[in-house]
């Protein structure tokens, strides 16, 4: 048996936009939490950045992450975040070192 993947994404939008941006991603996660496939999906915002905001993830397999991608409400959150952003999104899958 394969074991999960752990994504961690950064999300970097202007602090002067955080109301929508709070919004749009509270929405995702509860979507993304009813997926098939989700293990775990929670939103942090950084206390030594506003503004930034970091996803949590595991997943049960790499096409579940995959097929997340592609649903209808990560469309519509980069929707929200697209006049907000202040930088890349950085999607990062992790891979244990031990």
């Amino acid at each position: 048996m394969s074991e999960n993947l752990h994504v961690v994404a950064t999300i970097p939008t202007d602090p002067a936009q955080g109301d929508a941006v709070r919004a749009g991603l509270n929405e995702l996660v509860a979507a993304t939490r009813a997926e098939e496939g989700n293990v775990s999906y929670t939103c942090y915002e950084s206390a030594a950045a506003p503004g930034t905001f970091v996803m949590v993830e595991e997943w049960a397999s790499q096409e579940a992450m995959d097929a997340h991608m592609t649903t209808p409400h990560m469309a519509k959150v980069f929707d929200v975040l697209g006049p907000a952003l202040a930088g890349d999104v950085a999607i990062h899958p992790l891979r244990p070192i031990g």
